[in-house]
């Protein structure tokens, strides 16, 4: 039966908007997320701000960046780093995409590990990225043992909640096999 209020071409419309906007994870273990990253910060979000930068390389116009200090896992070095990610809010308007971070995984204080990559072309300057959108992001939290990342499920980098002690020396393994950046 033909429906009367049904145009093929809205429908089609409709489906194009659907898979287009369908956003997908890259499944990574912590192997694959070390050997694609150049950084692995874990620290404390000290300072949080948001840019405009058109570039021809993307629609992404509005990106957040955060100001992390702590350590980086894969030197063992301090480090006072600002990591990027595409979306959030500047000048009254706001771009989101279903793959960024949320505001409470980037809320100033909030302890964090995140995954990091230098990206030449992100922003149109450069840029150091979160790998993989909120894929590349875990809060930290303490634990009676000492702090622990908070693992996201299946599929991700860190999929179970591990101490942080684990996880750095699983860090150091995979980068001994890791190849070059």
């Amino acid at each position: 039966m033909k429906h009367p209020h049904r145009d093929p071409l809205l429908g089609g419309l409709a489906l194009a908007m659907l898979v287009l906007g369908t956003s997908s994870v890259e499944r990574l273990d912590l192997r694959r997320m070390v050997e694609k990253t150049d950084g692995a910060i874990s620290g404390r979000i000290v300072s949080t701000w948001t840019t405009w930068n058109p570039t021809p390389y993307s629609e992404a116009r509005i990106y957040t960046h955060l100001r992390i200090v702590g350590e980086d896992l894969y030197t063992g070095k301090r480090v006072d780093t600002v990591v990027s990610f595409f979306g959030g809010a500047y000048d009254g308007q706001v771009q989101w995409h279903a793959d960024m971070p949320t505001a409470a995984d980037t809320r100033v204080g909030t302890r964090v590990l995140a995954f990091a990559k230098w990206h030449p072309t992100m922003g149109g300057i450069g840029m150091r990225s979160i790998y993989a959108c909120f894929a590349g992001l875990f809060r930290v939290e303490e634990g009676p043992r000492g702090d622990v990342v908070i693992g996201r499920g299946e599929g991700f980098a860190v999929e179970k909640n591990v101490p942080m002690a684990e996880l750095r020396a699983q860090v150091a393994r995979h980068r001994g096999t890791a190849g070059p950046r």
